[in-house]
């Protein structure tokens, strides 16, 4: 089972998610990860770039079991559901049918912002990018969200794309890479914030948000 460790990367993190294992307790640990564990580095020709998550929500769907209590019904790529523009949303395609399904650490874009995928083909696992903290020339710009930040921006976490792929070119001689990279120290975090989604309706407590000197 998944457990915040020095020297545990974040991609054996992910690959070691087991559905049948708790999926709160799992996604504490994967968040002290995407908090406090490192972040993401933009580098094309003009760019160098270092994005640090604040806020990260997770999502889960068994594709093997719709009345599965962890089941989220608003998961974006999931079999059947009415957000995912590759299949109709066919009440005769049988549970379980796999279109298919993201490789771990793929980024998925919707109209909620970028998640984070930890998919296999009989469930739907992922990280989204609720909220966000920019480090250009050695110097942190917050992207928050309006109303927890007193930021003007609106509440959609979609402003992150601009930042995850400026400087990409369609003739690939940009030199354009997305990587997640260690922090150069470890940061040991014991304990981390959770409260509720956004716009979820449930009192589900996946969503995590980074505080400083932890």
């Amino acid at each position: 089972m998944v457990q915040y460790k020095k020297g545990i990367s974040l991609k054996a993190a992910l690959e070691d998610f087991d559905p049948k294992a708790s999926l709160e307790d799992q996604f504490k640990e994967l968040a002290k990860f995407f908090l406090y564990g490192g972040y993401i580095h933009v580098i094309s020709e003009n760019v160098d770039r270092r994005i640090y998550i604040r806020e990260v929500e997770f999502y889960y769907y068994n594709e093997l079991n719709k009345h599965d209590e962890n089941n989220d019904e608003k998961v974006y790529h999931r079999i059947n559901s009415h957000y995912y523009t590759n299949v109709p949303n066919n009440p005769n395609l049988p549970i379980g049918v796999d279109t298919h399904y993201l490789k771990i650490g793929s980024l998925y874009l919707h109209s909620s912002g970028v998640d984070i995928t930890f998919e296999k083909p009989n469930y739907r696992a992922s990280a989204l990018i609720r909220a966000f903290a920019i480090e250009e020339n050695g110097e942190i710009q917050k992207i928050y969200r309006k109303g927890h930040y007193d930021c003007e921006k609106d509440e959609r976490s979609t402003y992150i794309y601009e930042y995850l792929f400026e400087g990409l070119s369609i003739w690939g001689d940009s030199g354009f890479s997305i990587n997640w990279e260690p922090n150069a120290n470890w940061i040991d975090v014991s304990e981390v914030t959770s409260d509720i989604r956004i716009n979820m309706g449930d009192n589900k407590k996946w969503r995590y948000i980074w505080k400083e000197n932890k």
